[in-house]
């Protein structure tokens, strides 16, 4: 998945997420939560997120739905 946006709200949301425990650090990187593994990487105007792993149990749809959630920023 492939968000737009700036800097400014790439370090809104990294703070965002923070708060609730989700540390996102660097431009690049992995994230591993409720069993779940993502990779991000932010080129400077595009932040892409791909699951490399989830629990058989849990839908793709549902993966989907709360990296949308983490990632919305208003305004992109």
């Amino acid at each position: 998945m492939q968000f737009a946006m700036n800097r400014e709200q790439l370090e809104s949301i990294r703070t965002r997420l923070s708060v609730n425990g989700v540390q996102i650090t660097g431009d690049s990187g992995e994230i591993e939560q409720q069993g779940c593994k993502l990779s991000y990487s932010y080129d400077g105007s595009n932040l892409t997120v791909n699951v490399l792993h989830k629990p058989f149990m849990i839908p793709e749809s549902a993966v989907e739905s709360k990296i949308k959630e983490w990632f919305y920023e208003p305004g992109i």
